[in-house]
C-alpha cells in the first residue's frame, strides 16, 4: 500500500522568520540607530529561543543592519548620509535598466501598481 503525500506549504523557517522581525523594527525605527540588541531580550520578546536570534543577527550583521561594538554587544547600524546616497544612486541606475527592459518587452503593469506607488511616495511608511 503506497503512502499518500500531500503537497507542503512552504514558510520560512525560524531563523528567517526572525531576521525578518528584526529587519522590519530596523526599517521602521523601532529599533532605532545605535540601540543595543540583546539576544534574550529578543528570544523573549519573539517567544523563540535565542539560537534563532544569534543566527538572525549574524545575517543582519552581514548586511550591515547590525554591527558589534566591543564589550558593549551588537548594536543597530546608525544611518550614514554618504551611504544612504549611494545606494540611491545604485537604486537609480537599476530603476532605469528595469524601466527599459519593461519597455523592450513591452511589459503591461496593473495600474494598480501606480496608485499604491503614489500612496506610498506621498507618505512617510518605509514597509509601503
Amino acid at each position: 500500500m503506497a503512502a499518500t503525500l500531500v503537497p507542503l506549504r512552504s514558510t520560512p523557517d525560524l531563523v528567517e522568520q526572525v531576521r525578518r522581525a528584526l529587519q522590519d523594527a530596523i526599517c521602521d525605527g523601532s529599533l532605532a540607530p545605535g540601540r543595543r540588541i540583546t539576544q534574550e531580550e529578543r528570544a523573549t520578546l519573539l517567544a523563540v529561543s535565542r539560537q534563532p536570534v544569534l543566527q538572525a543577527l549574524r545575517q543582519l550583521k552581514a548586511d550591515g543592519f547590525v554591527h558589534d561594538v566591543p564589550g558593549r554587544g551588537v548594536r543597530v547600524a546608525p544611518l550614514e548620509p554618504a551611504a544612504v546616497l549611494q545606494l540611491y544612486q545604485v537604486r537609480g541606475a537599476l530603476d532605469v535598466l528595469a524601466a527599459r527592459g519593461a519597455a523592450q518587452r513591452r511589459a503591461v503593469l496593473d495600474s494598480a501598481l501606480f496608485t499604491r506607488g503614489g500612496k506610498a511616495a506621498a507618505g512617510r511608511s518605509v514597509p509601503a
